[in-house]
């Protein structure tokens, strides 16, 4: 019999147990540590009270200087409030977290990177013990993670697993499924996610059982986790009483989706071609991160002239290309950041105030590793539309969509800026200080020279085209305000010109005219196209819509 006091203790191949304390007359905590090829990693670091006990468990067995991660499997108190201790006594590594308990994990101020477990490893854990992470939400935290080592075939359970009571052993006896199932009822709420959770479990090859309170499920693992299957299945839970019709609608939304939100909520957020969360994600993760960070920067990257890439080397060297910039962009943020995919060639970076330094030496930084990287078939280069979070009042309602709005008007800034540039000010700043540009495609010289001599004298900047492959390259690069383009075009034509910007999200709204013949204005309307001029065109009148359509959309830009 092992006795709680006997700290630590080995209980698998390189895998030891650092002790517990009773921090009530009910509940125990355990810690743990992997300690493999001479690196380490705690799971589950444990209360500020005790952190001197756990550092001199942790000091018998290896130096601090070897302990590579800190696994926080939820976000409470009792696993994370040691953190910064940790940090004061000299631990120099990651803190391995899911993102939604990275959100409180940021409230201590720490300086040590936070892993993310959709991050790839570093090789030095990776190689430590080949630990796999199982996503469990709301049991009982909505970012409550397993972490199992195939290695030794242990399951570090969190909160599963766990029970009330004390217990001169630390080794789980006959009794000691009453004593878990009483807990689950008790400290399990969203229960209907459990028998999901334990079907995946159960695939693991699993050994035995350490829970972060309770004892250690040595003997029959497979038993206990059907018995608390069974439980679940069978049981009424104490937070969702029958006699309440509300609880119950609930309690069956649970089971029915459990095994959804499980099983695959965080594979159907994420991008397939960057493996990073997708925008719908950003949206909901974004009021969290305004809760925990008083300042911060969110940034819009986009790849320059990717409409151009694909049509010159094909949409499936185009997601490659994307996959690349998400990578160096993974490389290259800070390890407080987080990035996501928007659409398109546009990528999501968030700097929260720990960042430190100035957020737009950081972006400039970034944006400097994608133009010189050899990564790409060719020469790369991306811009970025940035916004302080300081420039919409906390107090705002809805200040997380206000946010998302200016930071895609000053997207659409960038369209006039040029490749590599970054817009960090009101878009109606940058508006007004600059010029109204315009890009007139005509291949006739004559016509081309007349419309161009015009919107100069007008104060327009002017780009002229007489192709339509020229006109896209120079779109996707200097994104201008309008397009006056004629539809009979040699290399693309007005029509495939039009289709192209369509397809693409952040070109597709430049407001687009036709010089038009009879025949085309039903291809125009079915382009979106609203206005068509019949050549020899009406200056003025073409002047006036012009200037109708630019200040319609600066209207649509804040």
């Amino acid at each position: 019999m092992i006795s709680k006091k006997e700290a630590p203790q080995q209980i698998a191949d390189s895998v030891f147990w650092l002790g517990s304390t009773d921090v009530s007359d009910f509940l125990q905590i355990n810690i743990y540590l992997i300690y493999r090829n001479g690196m380490g990693i705690v799971i589950d670091p444990g209360p500020r009270n005790i952190f001197k006990q756990t550092l001199k468990a942790v000091r018998e067995i290896a130096p601090l200087e070897d302990i590579k991660a800190l696994v926080a499997s939820n976000q409470d108190p009792d696993i994370c409030s040691s953190l910064p201790l940790w940090e004061e006594a000299g631990f120099q590594g990651d803190i391995v977290n899911h993102w939604r308990t990275g959100l409180f994990i940021a409230s201590y101020g720490l300086f040590s990177p936070l892993y993310n477990i959709r991050e790839p490893l570093t090789p030095s854990l990776e190689d430590l013990s080949r630990l796999q992470f199982v996503s469990v939400p709301y049991l009982h935290s909505p970012g409550t993670l397993l972490s199992y080592d195939p290695v030794s075939g242990t399951l570090f359970s969190s909160d599963l697993f766990g029970a009330f009571g004390k217990t001169e052993s630390l080794i789980a006896d006959d009794v000691y499924l009453s004593k878990m199932t009483a807990y689950h009822n008790n400290y399990m709420p969203s229960a209907g996610y459990l028998p999901a959770v334990l079907d995946r479990v159960r695939t693991l090859e699993v050994k035995r059982i350490c829970p972060q309170h309770g004892c250690i499920i040595e003997s029959e693992p497979e038993r206990h986790i059907d018995a608390l299957r069974d439980f679940i299945s069978s049981s009424t839970i104490k937070n969702n009483p029958a006699d309440n019709p509300e609880d119950d609608r609930w309690e069956a939304i649970n089971f029915d989706l459990n095994e959804e939100l499980v099983l695959s909520s965080d594979e159907k957020l994420l991008d397939p071609v960057t493996g990073l969360y997708k925008a719908a994600f950003f949206e909901n993760f974004l009021p969290e991160f305004l809760k925990n960070n008083s300042k911060g920067t969110l940034s819009y990257f986009r790849m320059d002239g990717m409409k151009s890439f694909n049509n010159s080397y094909g949409y499936q060297e185009g997601d490659r290309a994307i996959s690349t910039f998400a990578s160096i962009m993974q490389e290259s943020k800070p390890a407080e950041a987080y990035l996501f995919r928007e659409s398109g060639p546009i990528l999501i970076l968030m700097l929260p105030e720990s960042c430190g330094g100035s957020h737009i030496d950081i972006i400039e930084q970034m944006q400097n590793n994608i133009r010189e990287s050899g990564d790409f078939i060719e020469q790369m280069t991306c811009s970025a539309s940035v916004v302080d979070i300081t420039e919409v009042d906390p107090a705002e309602s809805g200040r997380a969509e206000m946010l998302i709005r200016k930071i895609r008007n000053r997207l659409q800034v960038l369209d006039s800026m040029g490749p590599h540039s970054i817009c960090n000010v009101p878009a109606k700043t940058v508006q007004d200080a600059d010029a109204p540009s315009v890009m007139i495609i005509d291949a006739d010289p004559i016509s081309s020279q007349l419309l161009s001599d015009f919107f100069s004298h007008k104060k327009f900047t002017v780009s002229t085209c007489s192709d339509g492959a020229e006109a896209l390259r120079k779109i996707d690069l200097n994104r201008p305000d309008i397009i006056i383009s004629e539809m009979l075009l040699p290399q693309m034509d007005g029509v495939r010109l039009r289709e192209q910007l369509l397809q693409a999200y952040d070109l597709r709204n430049i407001p687009f005219i036709f010089l038009k013949t009879e025949e085309s204005v039903k291809k125009a309307q079915h382009l979106g196209v609203l206005f068509n001029f019949k050549k020899p065109v009406m200056l003025p009148e073409l002047y006036g819509v012009v200037k109708s359509l630019i200040r319609d959309g600066e209207n649509n830009v804040g």
